[in-house]
């Protein structure tokens, strides 16, 4: 279950942000992220993105030749999500239990879920078990920096208007992880080989491992 920033924060994704602005919502981050390789995918991969929103970063996933599923809890956000991204598959339901199969993907991953979910142990275990022995689980979330942070991000990128507000939302509402606890459910969940990356000033942060 989230918090009503992230259902704020799904609402606007679908409503034509600059997709060049990586800060306005997770799905966005995350795009931009993607592109450096913060999530480890190849061509031909069975890719699941937990909490997709309105399909924004399944969509650009799909174009990097993988084959994208996106789960989400909305029905509402299910039927954006097709919309927006109808080369995708979208399914709905919850996070902390996954609605297919043990060991049926290559690649799990989620962006600001792990942070808001009741139960991150719970979803941290689930997209563990929907992956091979061998694939990977990634995780995207806001650190504590990102409280300190935000409002000299949004200066130094000179982000404006409701952009400006939804980072606003994000770094002084949304709940914040640090790397060291991801890294603890990773490991209770049998994901091994763990790495963190850190970005924008460690205000975000991925923990990325193997099944």
């Amino acid at each position: 279950r989230t918090d009503r920033y992230q259902e704020r924060y799904q609402h606007n994704a679908g409503s034509g942000f600059d997709e060049s602005d990586p800060i306005v919502h997770p799905c966005h981050l995350s795009t931009f992220l993607s592109r450096q390789a913060a999530i480890p995918i190849v061509p031909g991969d069975r890719v699941l993105e937990v909490g997709c929103g309105p399909g924004v970063l399944s969509a650009a996933m799909q174009k990097r030749g993988v084959q994208m599923t996106g789960l989400e809890r909305s029905s509402a956000m299910v039927k954006r999500a097709r919309r927006n991204a109808p080369e995708c598959t979208f399914i709905e339901g919850d996070a902390l239990f996954i609605p297919l199969p043990n060991a049926e993907l290559d690649v799990a991953f989620a962006s600001s879920v792990v942070n808001v979910v009741s139960e991150p142990q719970k979803l941290v275990s689930e997209m563990a078990r929907v992956v091979r022995p061998g694939g990977r689980v990634s995780v995207l979330f806001p650190t504590l920096e990102l409280s300190r942070n935000y409002k000299k991000t949004a200066k130094q990128r000179e982000i404006r208007g409701l952009s400006a507000a939804a980072l606003g939302i994000w770094g002084s509402k949304a709940p914040k992880r640090e790397p060291e606890v991801i890294e603890a459910l990773f490991a209770a969940a049998g994901i091994q080989h763990t790495s963190v990356r850190r970005y924008f000033d460690n205000s975000i942060a991925s923990v990325t491992g193997l099944r």
